[in-house]
Parts: structure tokens; sequence; C-alpha cells
């Protein structure tokens, strides 16, 4: 999964737009979920929240644009998870 960005910030003009169509339908999702349900926060787990910043802050321009009411409105905060793609394995360890 993160192969594609990693050869988009080397400039790799295949990978960029394979990013770029990723971002895009990524956002069109998050939007729907966000007019639909109005959530607090977003928030991305596995191993595209490797990605950090360089995913997040093209998706809320991008989700800001798709949501009803636009940057006037209630957006949630969009986060990639802390655990990443462990956060599964912690908590079905966590089980007592």
């Amino acid at each position: 999964m993160t192969l594609p960005f990693e050869a988009a910030k080397q400039h790799d003009a295949a990978a960029c737009d394979v990013v770029e169509r990723y971002i895009d339908d990524l956002a069109d999702g998050i939007a729907y979920a966000i007019n639909l349900f109005r959530p607090q926060m977003v928030l991305l787990g596995g191993r595209i929240s490797k990605q950090g910043h360089y995913l997040t802050d093209p998706l809320r321009e991008k989700v800001a644009h798709r949501a009803f009411g636009g940057e006037q409105s209630y957006l949630p905060e969009i986060r990639c998870a802390e655990l990443e793609n462990d956060a599964g394995m912690i908590g079905a360890a966590n089980i007592s």
C-alpha cells in the first residue's frame, strides 16, 4: 500500500497519479460519512496511516470541498492512528 506513496515522494509521475486518485476516492468516501454521521473525528488506520501529513493534508482540503457546507460547516479532524497497523493486535491482546 505504501509503495505508490514512496514513489510519489520521489516525483514518479505514474505514482503521483495513483496517489492523487487514491486520495480523491478516499475523500469522497470520508465526505459521504461526514455528511451522514457528522463524526467528531475521522481516524485512518492500517499501513496507510504511516503516511501522516503527506496523506491527511491534501485529504482535509478535498473533504472540505465535498462535505455539505464546505469550509463554513463543521468538519471533523482527520488524523492517522498512532498505533498504525498494530491497533487490532494490541486491542486483541488486551481482552481479558
